[in-house]
């Protein structure tokens, strides 16, 4: 125990050494911002420095990139298969080596060669140049102690020549699947028809049909009436980069679902290039109340005696609460309504995100004749559009005596039936006879 302790507080020691020591990694080359053409061949290189007092390994690394709206270069996700190779930078690039080790104050050159494919559009092409570096024999993979320091270069190509922009904005919907599975959202399509990759920012907002702005929605939490408002009702709209020849499709989700149902208008603008060419489209959006009778049926197929019993229930899905009014009715085997009351409940709310259910008391039929078949039906009418929703369910209402009575009709029918039926025949032998004679 003794031995591991020491050994502890040996390597506490040695790793406070190793954090307090400075790795200062330092280069002479500036940025590189070019002009080339076509087909040409550029060399260069840079000088790295190690300016500490320990020896460290350096890994190069290369990434094509963009500039965002924000004017911000941001590395390019190249596992997206369907990138086109012409316009990554980084396939141009060729940088030897990629990894090297310096000593406390060795200097070293890495070369850089650019070779511009032949057939590459004009534009503006981007790239970032990444040193890393960490403390001789260690690395970066997460299994080591190693800590890993970066500095970078970036590299910004002009290709001379006409530049054509043009992006083309297709369209802007609902979207019909996510509005099915109870959400609210929205499809943008782009198209690049120009020579150049572009960034596509844009900002979609919510309007009633007055034209006005939703920036705040005062809605009903709870039965008790509390009310509560919401500030900035708008949609986040991720910016896009996107390639020539390309087509995007731009799915964006209206988060905020806790507005009134009705109708309203969403609108997107934005811009696109470097230029910030200004686009906008609107487009209808309905917000339902997505309510929904989840449940209805007769507590027995077969009552022997009233009161029927019936359950169902209500299922809001929206977050905030929903006036609404319900309903059973009874109708008889000639679909003659005989029995309709009012079974609304919690001061006819139904509670956001949360289920509702009548049983036992809240809906029973206990009046009326009571042998036969009948059809009951539940109806729910609800928000501020009265939208009405009805189930229906079939079931008997007989007693056992009722049933013994039914069966004892049943059975002197068929007697007498049969009895009829042997009389006849009797009657039709003895005339056959007399014929004969």
């Amino acid at each position: 125990m003794r031995k591991f302790f020491t050994l502890l507080i040996a390597s506490c020691f040695s790793f406070g050494l190793f954090l307090s020591t400075t790795y200062a990694l330092s280069m002479s080359s500036e940025n590189f911002e070019l002009e080339l053409a076509p087909g040409q061949t550029y060399k260069s290189s840079m000088r790295l420095t190690n300016s500490s007092d320990l020896a460290i390994d350096v890994n190069v690394e290369i990434a094509s990139a963009i500039i965002n709206a924000s004017g911000r270069r941001v590395k390019i996700d190249e596992t997206n298969s369907e990138l086109p190779e012409g316009h990554l930078l980084k396939n141009w690039i060729q940088v030897s080596p990629l990894k090297l080790a310096l000593n406390p104050g060795e200097a070293q050159n890495i070369d850089v060669v650019i070779d511009v494919p032949e057939d590459v559009s004009p534009g503006d092409y981007h790239a970032i140049i990444t040193m890393k570096e960490l403390p001789a024999g260690t690395d970066n993979s997460g299994t080591g102690l190693g800590v890993s320091t970066a500095i970078a270069k970036t590299i910004d190509i002009i290709i001379a020549g006409d530049i054509e922009r043009k992006v083309d904005f297709l369209s802007f919907e609902i979207d019909d699947e996510a509005a099915k599975a109870g959400e609210i959202a929205f499809v943008s399509k782009f198209i690049n028809s120009g020579g150049v990759p572009e960034t596509i920012s844009a900002r979609i907002e919510i309007y009633d049909q007055e034209g006005n702005k939703i920036e705040k929605i005062v809605k009903r939490i709870d039965e008790q009436g509390e009310i509560e408002t919401l500030d900035n009702i708008n949609v986040s709209f991720p910016s896009q980069y996107i390639f020539p020849g390309a087509e995007v499709e731009v799915k964006t989700a209206w988060k905020n679902r806790n507005i009134p149902a009705g109708d309203y208008i969403a609108k997107i603008a934005g811009f696109w290039g470097t230029e910030k060419t200004f686009f906008e489209k609107e487009a209808a959006v309905s917000v339902s109340e997505n309510v929904e009778i989840s449940a209805f049926s007769a507590d027995h197929t077969l009552f022997q005696t009233l009161p029927a019993t019936f359950t169902a229930k209500i299922a809001n899905k929206n977050p905030r609460a929903t006036a609404y009014k319900a309903s059973l009715s009874i109708k008889n085997l000639f679909g003659v309504s005989i029995y309709e009351t009012d079974v609304t409940k919690n001061d006819g709310f139904l509670l956001g995100e949360q289920e509702t259910v009548f049983s036992g008391n809240d809906l029973e039929w206990n009046e009326g004749f009571t042998l036969g078949a009948y059809t009951a039906t539940f109806k729910l009418t609800y928000g501020e559009s009265n939208t009405i929703l009805e189930e229906t369910t079939t079931f008997y209402v007989m007693t056992w005596w009722q049933i013994l009575i039914a069966i004892a009709i049943l059975v002197l029918i068929v007697l007498i039936v049969y009895k009829g039926i042997s009389s006849y025949r009797k009657m039709r032998k003895k005339i056959a006879k007399l014929e004969h004679k």
